[in-house]
């Protein structure tokens, strides 16, 4: 087992600004990658969109003490058909992610991480967004060596709407440097998820679509109060039907 040192704000400022290269001495080794291309490449800890060069708002406004802070990007709504469609192309308002109550939502950063190979991350969602009564899933632990956009699922554990302010970070990554470079996993480092199509290959909902946390919904009470209230009435209305039949005469 490796130790971990966290890395201070200087030291991703110096990832983001003077970035890292594959062909490092050492890195060299553990890059399986013959296209010389590849490993002199820049690359940069945490990058804009376009994950070619650092956006300065990065460094001005998301690296907070020892941390990042990540932007929710491209989005995903569980649900097929005219539904899903309404869901994942319409939930949306004044820039804001709107999510129902009791509803799942899935998510890219819209920021490209590319860490070194002796770098690794934990992702953290930001207070400020949990306090909401948003329950997050799939954080935690970011591979040396990964590149792409980071994902994560939430639930709206409340009976109301929630909107997601797009000037509101809802994640947080943490760095740290383990004790040696560690060899990449081929998927995460050559072929990464840069956009929606890249990460629904391997998500659950795509290779197992009973797989419960993206793709049923919890039922909120509302919910059940209804239900119950159509339950109910058909059991009434069998139960007035069945009197109506027992009477005399009939």
């Amino acid at each position: 087992m490796f130790d971990l040192t966290t890395l201070v704000k200087a030291d991703i400022i110096q990832l983001i600004n003077e970035g890292w290269k594959c062909s490092e001495i050492k890195y060299s080794s553990l890059c399986k990658w013959s296209d010389a291309d590849h490993k002199d490449l820049k690359r940069v800890l945490v990058s804009g969109p376009g994950g070619v060069s650092p956006s300065n708002g990065i460094v001005q406004n998301q690296v907070m003490g020892a941390s990042v802070l990540l932007n929710a990007g491209e989005t995903y709504f569980p649900g097929r058909g005219l539904r899903g469609w309404i869901r994942r192309n319409i939930r949306r308002h004044k820039n804001a992610i709107l999510i129902p109550p009791g509803k799942f939502l899935f998510f890219l950063t819209r920021e490209v991480v590319d860490l070194p190979f002796d770098v690794e991350g934990s992702l953290f969602m930001n207070p400020k967004v949990s306090n909401l009564g948003l329950l997050f899933f799939t954080l935690g632990h970011v591979d040396p060596g990964f590149r792409g956009r980071l994902t994560a699922t939430l639930l709206n554990m409340t009976d109301r709407s929630i909107y997601l302010d797009p000037r509101e970070p809802p994640l947080r990554i943490v760095f740290s440097r383990t004790e040696k470079p560690i060899e990449p996993h081929p998927t995460y480092h050559y072929d990464p998820q840069l956009d929606l199509s890249d990460t629904m290959k391997n998500l659950a909902i795509s290779r197992n679509p009973g797989f419960a946390l993206t793709r049923k919904d919890f039922a909120t009470k509302s919910d059940l109060y209804a239900w119950t209230g159509i339950v109910l009435a058909i059991v009434f209305g069998l139960f007035s039907l069945f009197v109506v039949f027992l009477r005399p005469g009939h």
